[in-house]
């Protein structure tokens, strides 16, 4: 990893896939709710998603939520996923964070890197009375000033505990370019990694990564980068829990 620890020398734990029920939105978020409940039940390890599409964030934050008081999660992502609905449905990648703002009330809720919004989700995050619920901050393009990054550090600071969900669409497309919805002027996996370096601490308990499609994938670069994050990812959290790991340099 960049940070120099050897990420072989880290012990991870592969649980295998959660079972879902292909064509019941409902049962499978369930189904996911449930598994992810009773891991954060019985483990105090740090846990790592991998998705999928981003409502199945839905279920693992609110299994987070119910083990873990003072919940906050961050959402990297080029959109706000505040709408109400989306072609028709109330349940969907452009909708998560506008259920789980009104499904787990006592949880905050900080998207990082927004840069398409509709005018439906502008005009909820303006009306909204809970306005220490909801924290947007809007990034176009790559050039992430310093006291920019300092805000989000210290919005974040005030979360107890921190639950990360990244939308690989918080990347530009010519980095990331298997995703659902790609919007360019997004970030670098460099900018991603430091500002995720600035927030990652002992009280970060589950992250996932979510919104890879391997079927607009073909070069794989996508799947490439992901593996780079999470990579860098369980480093950092190794690192930040005092973990006896062996180091390159």
């Amino acid at each position: 990893a960049v940070n120099g620890i050897d990420i072989e020398s880290i012990g991870v734990n592969d649980v295998g896939d959660i079972s879902i029920f292909p064509g019941s939105l409902t049962r499978s978020l369930s189904r996911i709710e449930y598994v992810l409940r009773n891991i954060f039940k019985k483990t105090n390890r740090r846990v790592i998603i991998i998705g999928g599409e981003h409502t199945l964030t839905l279920a693992s934050f609110r299994a987070y939520a119910k083990n873990y008081n003072d919940s906050c999660i961050i959402a990297f992502d080029a959109h706000m996923d505040l709408r109400n609905e989306y072609l028709g449905s109330r349940y969907n990648h452009a909708t998560v964070m506008r259920r789980i703002f009104e499904k787990e009330k006592n949880a905050k809720i900080i998207i990082i890197g927004a840069r398409a919004v509709s005018r439906e989700e502008e005009q909820f995050y303006k009306n909204i009375n809970e306005k220490n619920n909801i924290k947007v901050f809007r990034i176009i393009g790559d050039e992430v000033k310093v006291d920019e990054i300092n805000s989000i550090e210290n919005e974040i600071s005030t979360c107890k505990n921190k639950y990360i969900s990244i939308d690989i669409d918080i990347l530009d497309p010519s980095y990331a370019p298997g995703v659902q919805t790609p919007e360019p002027l997004g970030l670098s996996p460099y900018t991603l990694l430091k500002i995720l370096n600035r927030i990652v601490d002992i009280n970060t308990y589950a992250v996932d990564l979510v919104e890879m499609t391997p079927i607009y994938d073909p070069s794989e670069t996508t799947a490439f980068i992901s593996a780079k994050i999470l990579i860098e990812l369980i480093a950092m959290m190794s690192e930040v829990v005092g973990l006896s790991v062996k180091r390159c340099w």
